[in-house]
């Protein structure tokens, strides 16, 4: 983006007469330089930007939703119940998906949400060609909410040309899940990299979790009345209260998410290795983060089923009867599919990450305080087994405190908390 210098008459005029109360304020010719317009630099991507706006011949969006693809997975999980909350509001919506050969997730997709694969079409321009068409699209597009999840595209826009789109009163809005952590244990993620280069652009900030909001706020200084935590919503099971009757007999373990190093797929596999008395029955795909060794040793662990991925948590759930759902991850916000083994009334034993706590405690299931140590995950399971009436009354709590907080008018509600969502 160029700054253009601007020399409009009533600038001018407006400066002059201001300067009678402040001096400094006196519109010198030689300091006109110090006011400028932002706007973009020429690209020969002009095209793809017709073409773009040439989708918007029905109503224009009133809110644009970034993301890098529709795939299974919690925070595109978040994204499509944004876009649904939008609909359900009578708000016109458009899911814009910035990487290119994005999957898509058509079984998930709201009825009547737009979407421009902007990846693909785009993949042929340079990044800085891209930031600017998309940037220029969002503009003309006639949003009056642009929205990022996950999107690095998205963030970048924002950071070179927030500006431009606040400019012509656009509310810019981003979702924050949770800090990540690379190999080594420094500190990375959308949290970490990039918001705090756009901040001075968002209106608001989305988190699935009072603790991150709190986190951003203590160590970011970002405004906390511009954090909005949102209970993502959850589909209340229509299964059978479990009675606990026999669950000392049910000796099967439920492990569902993906495989990757932020979940501890090591610590997963020491766990099953010091039970080997449970039936440990794992879904998931398994990402490039883990190591060759740590699945391997799971696929030949005699008390370890492998499943692959999965659509639902309810396609998993429904499969079989669980004792328990074991979740063993290093990092995370509030996890969907936390809140889906809940809903589902199974015991949980999972690790006091992110905002797990807010749910998982000493009367709604079995907290793991540190979550690398794999003996602290079997005395909790073993507490499962010791007292299954416990788990029972503690699951059944963990359930009730998920039908009361994260119901789908409840986030629809929440959206009014959200910059530009309503119309004014």
């Amino acid at each position: 983006m160029q700054p253009e210098n601007i020399t409009s008459p009533w600038i001018v005029a407006d400066m002059t007469a201001l300067a009678a109360i402040e001096p400094e304020l006196f519109p010198n010719p030689h300091d006109r330089g110090r006011f400028f317009r932002h706007s973009f630099a020429s690209s020969n991507a002009t095209s793809l930007l017709f073409e773009l706006l040439g989708t918007m011949h029905r109503a224009e969006p009133e809110v644009v939703l970034l993301a890098p693809w529709i795939r299974p997975g919690g925070a595109e999980l978040t994204l499509l119940n944004h876009a649904k909350a939008a609909m359900a509001m009578g708000v016109s919506c458009l899911i814009i998906t910035t990487e290119p050969h994005s999957p898509a997730w058509p079984a998930r997709m709201p009825a009547g949400v737009g979407m421009v694969d902007f990846g693909s079409l785009a993949g042929h321009l340079s990044g800085d060609e891209q930031r600017v068409v998309l940037a220029q699209f969002l503009i003309h597009c006639g949003t009056r909410v642009v929205q990022i999840v996950n999107s690095m595209l998205g963030w970048e826009v924002v950071r070179l040309h927030g500006k431009a789109l606040k400019q012509v009163g656009i509310k810019l809005v981003a979702n924050l899940f949770c800090d990540e952590a690379d190999a080594l244990g420094r500190r990375m993620g959308y949290a970490t990299n990039s918001f705090p280069q756009c901040s001075i652009h968002l209106d608001a900030v989305l988190t699935d979790s009072r603790q991150f909001a709190d986190m951003v706020h203590f160590r970011d200084g970002y405004d906390r009345a511009r954090l909005i935590p949102m209970n993502c919503p959850v589909n209340i099971s229509s299964r059978s209260p479990r009675t606990g009757e026999g669950a000392g007999s049910n000796r099967k373990i439920l492990w569902a998410s993906r495989i990757a190093r932020q979940k501890n797929p090591d610590i997963l596999l020491e766990i099953v290795q010091r039970c080997p008395e449970l039936s440990f029955h794992i879904h998931g795909e398994a990402d490039e983060t883990v190591t060759p060794a740590v699945m391997k040793a799971l696929e030949s662990a005699p008390n370890v089923m492998l499943h692959g991925a999965f659509a639902s948590f309810d396609d998993v759930c429904n499969e079989e009867e669980y004792a328990a759902f074991l979740y063993t991850s290093a990092w995370d916000g509030m996890p969907n599919v936390i809140l889906e083994a809940a809903a589902n009334g199974l015991p949980i034993v999972a690790p006091d990450v992110g905002g797990i706590a807010e749910l998982i405690g000493d009367d709604a299931g079995y907290l793991v305080a540190d979550c690398q140590n794999p003996e602290e995950y079997v005395e909790k399971l073993d507490l499962v087994f010791a007292c299954p009436a416990t788990a029972v009354r503690r699951a059944a709590r963990a359930a009730s405190l998920v039908e009361s907080r994260h119901s789908f008018d409840a986030f629809v509600k929440s959206h009014g908390q959200i910059p530009g969502y309503l119309r004014s």
